[in-house]
């Protein structure tokens, strides 16, 4: 597909007249972006499957990081480059009559964050992947950014961030692994024969978490890792008490933008909602990395984000913190044995890398 200029050509004019119908000529500037980033998505795949195989195969442990947003910015020039094809696929365009600035120029920033904390995580990801080391990002798939700056007049104007508009052609859709995140309802509890403490949500009410997911490419190396989106969205288990449309409403909500305004009790709410929804749904998708990745075990690192405005949440709770509360309490020795199975999975990625244990697995290069 890349090999050259010449193959890539005859794939791209092929690809055209395929999902299109339409020649080189003819076809829209946005069309020719699309087909091309199904192209690069589709070539980096190889190394997706490679990267989960590899994992599978090592028993490699994983770190998957969790937060509010992943400011990944634009994705076709830095896939481009991390695959070596960059001027591959410029020269081919070239002769093709395109100018690759232009279709580069049509991609949006991903409205998945605001600041910092999205930079961060997305840095995160990037190094990771660029390290040959196994790790993976959460965070919710939201409709539309922050919002989107435009100067009229000399003033600034906000409007909706339509990161969405032409559709996100790095992320494939995986159904296979959508879970129900349960709200509302209640927890019961009850003692089996054996004596072990059985804990039943009941009385929920039922949205289906879907993710997708997008390829994190590193520089240099052909491990790919991942990037998870969840979507919320209408689960067969509709709420009995609940008219159909507030229900969709309340469920559109959790992914409509990230950080709603959280001057009100409904906002802050919400904020606390949409945290609990993606974390929910990582965690219930076979121990987190294991649905990333295919592998057996993973340490989970949860960035949370803002709550209500500020502040970073980190789930590494000591456990002497809740030595006194758990004691008498199921509920909270249930958490205690939590905090202490993240004490020990951080342990032990620390003796492993004073092992020089084989996470840090390297593929050849090309």
């Amino acid at each position: 597909m890349f090999q050259n200029k010449f193959q890539f050509k005859r794939d791209f004019t092929q690809r055209i007249v395929e999902t299109y119908g339409r020649s080189i000529e003819e076809s829209h500037r946005t069309e020719r972006y699309m087909v091309l980033g199904e192209m690069v998505r589709d070539y980096a795949s190889i190394h997706w499957k490679e990267s989960k195989s590899i994992a599978t195969q090592l028993k490699a442990k994983q770190m998957v990081y969790f937060s509010m947003e992943f400011l990944i910015g634009r994705l076709l020039t830095s896939n481009l480059m991390n695959l070596g094809i960059y001027e591959v696929v410029k020269d081919g365009l070239y002769d093709l009559g395109i100018d690759i600035n232009e279709l580069e120029n049509m991609e949006s920033d991903a409205g998945l964050g605001n600041g910092g904390l999205g930079r961060l995580a997305a840095c995160f990801l990037d190094s990771l992947a660029s390290l040959s080391l196994p790790g993976h990002g959460n965070c919710l798939r939201y409709e539309y950014g922050l919002f989107r700056q435009k100067i009229q007049n000399g003033f600034q104007i906000e409007v909706p961030d339509q990161w969405l508009r032409l559709g996100n052609v790095w992320e494939v859709r995986k159904p296979k692994h959508a879970v129900e995140v349960k709200f509302w309802g209640r927890v019961e509890m009850r003692k089996t024969l054996d004596g072990e403490m059985k804990f039943e949500h009941v009385d929920a009410e039922h949205v289906l978490a879907v993710p997708y997911d997008m390829p994190v490419v590193g520089k240099g190396t052909d491990m790919t890792n991942t990037l998870r989106l969840w979507s919320a969205e209408a689960s067969d288990i509709l709420p009995a008490n609940k008219d159909f449309r507030q229900y969709i409403s309340e469920l559109r909500e959790i992914c409509q933008n990230v950080y709603p305004d959280d001057s009100t009790e409904h906002g802050r709410f919400l904020r606390l909602k949409q945290q609990y929804f993606f974390v929910a749904a990582g965690e219930a998708t076979g121990e987190a990395a294991g649905a990333l990745a295919g592998a057996v075990t993973g340490a989970v690192l949860v960035a949370a984000g803002e709550a209500t405005g500020a502040g970073v949440g980190v789930a590494s709770p000591q456990p002497g913190l809740l030595d006194q509360k758990c004691r008498d309490d199921p509920v909270n020795d249930l958490q205690h044995r939590g905090a202490q199975l993240r004490m020990s999975s951080q342990q032990d990625a620390q003796r492993d890398r004073k092992r020089q244990h084989p996470l840090a697995y390297r593929h050849p290069l090309r």
